[in-house]
């Protein structure tokens, strides 16, 4: 039998095998990978395939749904990415194709790159195979061997990806002989559990081997790791120390790691080693595969409605239509496209059923960083997760009519937060932390069943103004404005105090949400002497207005210069360089600091941004843009104290 099931392997392998060299001979178009076009900073999608087999088994696919997918995803415009150009974009370097898109495929089934081989080529695109090297040369003519590994790397179309050596096999990690992930669990024997320095050393040990392993045969560096069962040691079953160990150790190791198999999109605010896939499973035809990428690209500006298309769920499914959406008891909606919002205007309404409690979620990172405003019969609940705990920040404690419609509009700006019920304000603005500054909004019900009958949400894109008095400014200004930008420092000048009136405008832009950036004058050109008194000069200010010193995070300076943006840099400041158009491009990325501020005609400084958008991502660049600028849905707006908005 065993002899007859090695014939039959052999047969199959060679048909394949001959099918792989009649592709080899036909003529393909070459890899559509042209950099020098890239010019996109949305983000980046990842599916994966956890294999490919003629029958099409549970959480593989078919040969012939793979062609329809890789067919479908070249006609809609999507371009194959690297782990390395993934990882450039992530840090900033390096922008990506309008439609970036990476394949991986995981495992150590040969037929994983035989089938997808001739795919690849035909589309012009390009993969990622991810190994788990403890399982090379094992199990006969289906599985990867050595010779494989170096044939794969000479094809432009295929990258390499660890999975770790055993991290793929489970362990024993208690005595009564429980099984756990490899990379999450400690390792139980007669001794007991594994102390923290074993631990730490069987982890690390199993990230080399395998690294050290592929890139001795491919003589490359292995970019990216893929988790097996997608554990980096952040689940609830996760021994203590897992996740830490995890991340220093892959990071030593690689550029790149994924993790979770929920969030196929990953946006610029998302970190090296926590990229997000989607795994592509055989009752997913080409269609929905689209669809559901298409739904997760990010919103621009507005999202409007309750259809169940604009929302990713978690818990039961919900139920509902265009006009409505019905969230059951433990039910969690996601807005999709948003996560990329720091500034917000949510507005919802719901209907209440008894015991639920409906919350609405802004700035949402994880079950460890939001803010969340609830809603329920005791009244309204405004409270936030930084990175230290959760606590309430706002409390109305006003009854609420069940059965009955409610609507709820949050508005968040900078460090302040206010909140409306039914059209009424019920809060003076409040504060909120300055490390819950990004995220999801999301929509959730507890305790019963709530019915959402509406929902907006706006993106308040940022608005600098370069002033010193707020008081002269039009109100349709200070109603969007989301920093001003006073001139506190100029050339020569000593150290002075602030001015009460200064003071008083600092105040109250905070009270508002509205950011304080002072602005250094003339430091371009200045020696390293004078750089440093202007810097000491500036930060003596600073600490002498001990209540106004929390407010300041940022400072602008006119032009160029890296002695002054090293020393504020070494005090936790960040540098804007306010710059006019001639002095912009990527040439002089280094001599930068955090952001720039580009000031001039608008016309020039359009023309300026679109060469500077090859190697700069667009949050880092506000800009004197007119409002009929395409650029405004990325970009935001610096406006001089006597420009009003048109």
């Amino acid at each position: 039998m065993t002899r007859l099931l090695t014939i039959l392997q052999w047969i199959v392998f060679a048909a394949l095998f001959v099918l792989i060299i009649i592709g080899a001979n036909r003529k393909f178009p070459p890899l559509d990978y042209d950099k020098r076009h890239w010019h996109s900073w949305n983000g980046f999608s990842v599916i994966s395939y956890a294999g490919i087999t003629t029958k099409g088994k549970a959480g593989y696919v078919t040969p012939k749904q793979l062609s329809q997918q890789l067919e479908a995803l070249h006609k809609a415009g999507y371009k194959t990415i690297t782990p390395q150009d993934a990882r450039d974009f992530l840090d900033g370097e390096f922008p990506l194709p309008e439609k970036a898109i990476m394949i991986v495929f995981e495992g150590i089934r040969k037929d994983n790159f035989l089938y997808a081989t001739p795919l690849l080529k035909k589309y012009g695109m390009q993969a990622t195979l991810c190994l788990p090297t403890g399982l090379i040369n094992t199990y006969g003519s289906f599985y990867i061997q050595d010779s494989d590994i170096k044939k794969l790397t000479s094809m432009e179309h295929w990258n390499l990806c660890s999975m770790g050596h055993d991290a793929i096999n489970d362990i024993v990690v208690d005595k009564n002989a429980t099984k756990g992930h490899f990379l999450s669990r400690r390792l139980w024997s007669a001794n007991g559990a594994e102390n923290d320095a074993a631990f730490k050393a069987r982890l690390e040990n199993d990230y080399k081997k395998a690294e050290d392993l592929l890139k001795s045969l491919s003589g490359v560096p292995i970019n990216a790791y893929l988790y097996p069962s997608s554990d980096s040691g952040n689940r609830e079953l996760s021994d203590a120390g897992a996740a830490e160990i995890n991340l220093t150790t892959v990071a030593k190791y690689h550029e790149l790691a994924f993790t979770n198999t929920d969030k196929p999109f990953n946006s610029q605010l998302g970190t090296p080693y926590n990229v997000g896939r989607l795994n592509v499973i055989n009752s997913m035809d080409a269609k929905q595969l689209l669809a559901y990428l298409q739904k997760l690209l990010p919103q621009r500006r507005h999202i409007e409605g309750v259809a169940a298309s604009n929302f990713s769920f978690r818990g039961d499914n919900p139920e509902g239509d265009v006009t409505r959406l019905s969230l059951t008891d433990k039910a969690t909606a996601l807005v999709n496209g948003v996560e990329d919002w720091t500034n917000v205007d949510v507005s919802v309404t719901i209907k209440l059923t008894t015991k639920a409690t409906f919350a609405l979620y802004v700035r949402y990172r994880g079950n460890d960083s939001f803010l969340r405003l609830s809603l329920s019969e005791g009244g309204i609940l405004l409270q936030e997760h930084d990175s230290t705990d959760a606590h309430s920040i706002m409390r109305h404690t006003n009854p609420i009519e069940v059965g009955n419609n409610h609507v709820l509009r949050l508005l968040v700006k900078g460090k302040r937060a206010w909140v409306w019920h039914n059209g009424v304000q019920i809060n003076s603005p409040v504060p909120v932390s300055a490390s819950v500054t990004s995220g999801m909004i999301g929509l959730e019900s507890r305790g019963s069943s709530t019915l959402v009958k509406a929902f907006a949400a706006k993106k308040i894109m940022p608005l600098y103004v370069m002033t010193g008095d707020t008081n002269q400014l039009p109100k349709d200004v200070t109603e969007g404005m989301t920093a001003i930008m006073p001139s506190w420092f100029s050339i020569g000048q000593e150290r002075v105090s602030l001015t009460e009136e200064q003071r008083n405008i600092m105040l109250k832009a905070a009270s508002e949400g509205i950011a304080t950036i002072p602005t250094l004058n003339g430091v371009q050109g200045l020696n390293q002497g004078d750089s440093e008194k202007l810097a000491a000069n500036f930060l003596s200010l600073l600490d002498s207005e001990r209540l106004l010193k929390p407010l300041i995070t940022d400072v602008a300076m006119t032009g160029y210069n890296t002695w002054i943006t090293d020393i504020l840099h070494k005090r936790g400041v960040k540098v804007i360089n306010v710059l006019p158009p001639t002095s912009v491009s990527c040439g002089a990325k280094k001599e930068m600091g955090d952001m720039i501020a580009v000031v001039g005609p608008p016309a020039d400084v359009e023309g300026v941004i679109n060469g500077m958008l090859w190697c700069l991502a667009p949050k880092y660049i506000v800009a004197t843009l007119g409002q009929e600028s395409k650029l405004t849905d990325d970009i935001g707006i610096v406006q001089t104290h006597d420009i009003g908005r048109k």
